[in-house]
């Protein structure tokens, strides 16, 4: 881990995204945690580890963030520091089952939250992760690799990521800034 900084991370509420959030205050990151619900829902999320570690409450930002919604990411955006060390994309969930059961709303929905959020967000925060050389994380899943049935529209968003932060790595090098593509599998989460 790099020498503490400040850290964006989405889907904070939860699984993974919850994980890093303690690991980078852990570390005395400056930590802003994307959750639906922002600052009302974090102490609620977070409760018991603002309890333990009250030194937390200084280097722990709530962020509203809906990942489907381009006024929250815009407002998101407006919120972070002139410089940004790290975002994590960790946002998201999987719809399953098949398509003629799912309506085009849901797939689109799919897509937007996993997919168009990502991309809006760090369209907005380039030159903040330039500025700071930074790094970007996305998390995406081994279904961005390999059709898995009845996860046909998980599979869309996560292969859409894979292709578009795979590509976006290589026009990013020049400036200094690494993009990290990590594909876990299963992992319970609410």
């Amino acid at each position: 881990m790099r020498k503490p900084g400040t850290v964006l991370i989405t889907g904070a509420s939860s699984g993974f995204g919850k994980m890093f959030v303690e690991a980078f205050l852990q570390k005395g990151w400056r930590v802003y945690a994307g959750l639906r619900g922002g600052e009302a829902r974090m102490r609620t999320v977070f409760r018991d580890e603002l309890k333990a570690h009250p030194e937390w409450h200084e280097r722990l930002q709530a962020v509203d963030l809906h990942m489907e919604r381009e006024e929250s990411i815009l407002a998101a955006v407006s919120r972070m520091p002139e410089g940004l060390d790290l975002l994590i994309h960790n946002a998201g969930y999987g719809l399953m089952g098949r398509l003629e059961d799912m309506t085009i709303a849901q797939f689109r929905h799919q897509l937007e939250t996993n997919v168009v959020g990502a991309v809006a967000l760090t369209h907005g925060l380039l030159p903040a992760l330039r500025k700071q050389r930074g790094r970007i994380i996305v998390m995406s899943s081994i279904a961005g690799r390999a059709g898995i049935p009845f996860y046909a529209a998980y599979n869309a968003s996560k292969f859409a990521l894979e292709g578009f932060f795979d590509s976006l790595a290589y026009e990013l090098r020049s400036d200094g800034v690494d993009v990290c593509l990590v594909e876990p599998g299963g992992f319970r989460t609410s």
